[in-house]
């Protein structure tokens, strides 16, 4: 079980932005299930992208478990 100050990582994101740029304008929007879209935040944080230029959508079981439409 991780602690609160770790970081679950999916294998085929960690690095999965190494040849991405979106410049110091850009945004990045993100789909995907929450585990995805966590990891994928992270990755872009890490890459000193500003929260507000990240957008996300969550898709799939999320969706039903927290009651959202």
């Amino acid at each position: 079980m991780l602690s609160t100050t770790q970081r679950a990582t999916l294998p085929a994101v960690e690095g999965a932005l190494d040849d991405i740029d979106i410049g110091d304008s850009g945004r990045a929007p993100l789909c995907g299930p929450t585990g995805f879209l966590t990891s994928m935040r992270e990755e872009f944080l890490d890459r000193e992208v500003a929260q507000d230029r990240i957008h996300d959508e969550t898709v799939g079981p999320a969706l039903v478990r927290t009651g959202s439409r």
